[in-house]
């Protein structure tokens, strides 16, 4: 019933989509949307299954191939010697889970998805009558609406791209080059054909997503006292206006007004706009162990237990632990992400429960990421000020949102690309440095830069790392120089191989040898050199492995990575 109704209001919102583009393509291009429909019925997977409670204890065991009582979750059998030595009525939660089963028949239950998920049916093509129409230019794995032969799309997509055309539904736009498949045509045409209305939505320009070129240069906008210009402009703006030096580099986007153009020239007199944006891509950890009762809190710590008999059996996993999680998670999602990429002038692409993938300036990326990763625990401090660990508020007067508590983590990948780097590269950049924080020990953070020169370095850190990194950041920004770092980087081969004594006096030296403005702003008024050592030393002992060779090499690149936030200025 779900995804029967959710199919049905996909495509009565692709029905509204078609039919307001088939007003302007209609006439020209008859049956230009034949294979709309097939393919909005391809756009949702939708997977379920149900495990009936009355299945007995026995058959629940055998199907997860499970022998010993506390296989069925752990604890169990302490749990019973202890409700029956002393059974009270604030444990009825207990019997409750007991009598279920529930933590079984969960597991049961995941276990059978994981094996829907593996069966993946072949999704039905059509005939295009010996014809191979182009693939979409934003999801490639689909073919483009219009028509199948090559000449008659190139005069189709021709069309769309005209200003002319455009002009006949307001809200609709497309850049030369886009050509769509129905899932794209509906995702981007959907606010303008009808749904922005139903949402009581009267500016479509406010709620479209800022490009790349934008979001590079917010900060940059927001200090010279333009983004005034960015929110009023109702859907014209074009962040590439802020980067273009003159009408040619502008290439087909529409000129800046006149006005607009003098105080974006006035401002990059004073400063260059940044080139480079921010890409953050966080997941909680282990959130298996969280819905299976594992990361639960001990029930000794929730009792009183002369008995001993609870030992480190945890509070089973119900349906009440599995709401706590559903509203913390929701809680994270839905206030407190959306707030902090805000706060950071980002824009958050996606927020569903311990998943975030957001976009923000490349100067507010690491205290970003650093706040989310507070969000998700409840950490007091990072603009947390919430009366107690656990819980999160923006203020002290304000409403204070559950969280999963301390002992909950988050691993990020921070990308840093040019914005004229392609979007998909950058966001598959994005995935790797996640992978490679979750590799690294979890609860940590990689940071990958996507030089334009071809060098796309990626290194990971604790998250207690992060500030020592943006500090540096702050100070190659104020005019630091970075020789000490390319230095290190030039002999980093030796130095792994050598002992972190000997790390540390080349880092010592090569900080020391720098000019009397480096030295202060990196080290205010104490001592760079020891300052830059000691960070070194602090990561090699959060590294799992503190002999791991590849230590050093890593501390260096983030040292070079902090240069380059700084100087992201590169077009």
């Amino acid at each position: 019933m779900c995804r029967e109704r959710a199919q049905e209001a996909l495509s009565d919102l692709a029905t509204t989509v078609r039919d307001t583009l088939d007003e302007a393509f209609g006439n020209g291009f008859p049956g230009w949307a034949d294979r709309f429909a097939s393919q909005v019925e391809q756009m949702l997977d939708v997977r379920g299954v149900a495990t009936p409670l009355s299945t007995a204890e026995t058959e629940v065991r055998h199907l997860l191939g499970l022998q010993a009582d506390d296989e069925l979750w752990p604890g169990r059998s302490d749990i019973r010697r202890f409700l029956a030595h002393r059974y009270a009525d604030g444990l009825h939660v207990l019997r409750d889970v007991e009598s279920s089963g529930w933590p079984a028949r969960v597991e049961l239950a995941s276990r059978m998805l994981e094996a829907a998920k593996r069966r993946r049916s072949i999704p039905v093509t059509d005939d295009y009558n010996g014809l191979a129409p182009g693939k979409c230019t934003l999801l490639g794995t689909w073919e483009q609406v219009g028509p199948a032969d090559r000449a008659s799309a190139e005069r189709f997509w021709s069309q769309a791209w005209s200003p002319s055309w455009q002009s006949r539904v307001k809200g609709i736009r497309l850049r030369e080059g886009e050509q769509f498949c129905a899932p794209s045509m509906v995702k981007r045409f959907a606010m303008a054909s009808g749904l922005a209305a139903e949402l009581g939505l009267d500016d479509l320009g406010q709620q479209a997503f800022p490009d790349t070129a934008t979001i590079a240069a917010r900060s940059w906008l927001v200090r010279h006292g333009l983004d005034d210009w960015r929110s009023k402009s109702r859907g014209s703006w074009s962040g590439r206006w802020v980067h273009s030096r003159n009408e040619t580099e502008a290439g087909d986007d529409d000129l800046p007004p006149e006005d607009l153009a003098r105080a974006i020239a006035q401002a990059r007199q004073k400063e260059s706009p940044p080139a480079y944006y921010a890409v953050i891509l966080c997941d909680g950890d282990n959130m298996g162990e969280w819905l299976s009762g594992e990361r639960a809190p001990r029930l000794s710590d929730l009792l009183s237990d002369g008995t001993g008999m609870l030992k480190e059996a945890r509070l089973p996993a119900g349906p009440s632990w599995h709401a706590v999680i559903a509203r913390a998670l929701s809680a994270f999602s839905t206030r407190l992400a959306p707030r902090i990429v805000s706060d950071a002038l980002g824009t958050l692409v996606y927020s569903g429960g311990d998943d975030v993938l957001a976009f923000v300036p490349a100067e507010t990326a690491l205290q970003c990421a650093r706040t989310l990763r507070a969000a998700f625990g409840g950490s007091l401090g990072r603009g947390n000020l919430a009366s107690d660990e656990g819980w999160y508020s923006f203020s002290t007067d304000g409403p204070e949102h559950l969280t999963l508590g301390p002992t909950a983590s988050l691993s990020a990948g921070i990308v840093f690309a040019h914005h004229k780097d392609n979007l998909a590269e950058v966001l598959a950049a994005a995935r790797r440095a996640e992978k490679l924080a979750k590799h690294s020990g979890r609860d940590r953070f990689a940071v990958l830069a996507m030089r334009r020169s071809g060098e796309h370095s990626c290194a990971a850190a604790r998250w207690g790392d992060i500030d020592w990194l943006d500090g540096l950041v702050g100070s190659f920004r104020n005019g630091a120089s970075d020789r000490w770092a390319y230095a290190l980087r030039r002999i980093e081969a030796t130095l792994s191989m050598l002992p972190p004594e000997a790390a540390m006096a080349e880092i010592r030296r090569q900080v020391a040898r720098s000019d009397a403005d480096t030295q202060r702003l990196i080290g205010g008024d104490g001592d760079a050199a020891a300052l830059v050592a000691g960070w070194y030393d602090r990561y090699r002992q959060g590294r799992q492995d503190p002999a791991d060779n590849s230590i050093f090499r890593d501390f260096v690149l983030l040292c070079q990575a902090a240069s380059f936030i700084a100087r992201g200025q590169e077009q």
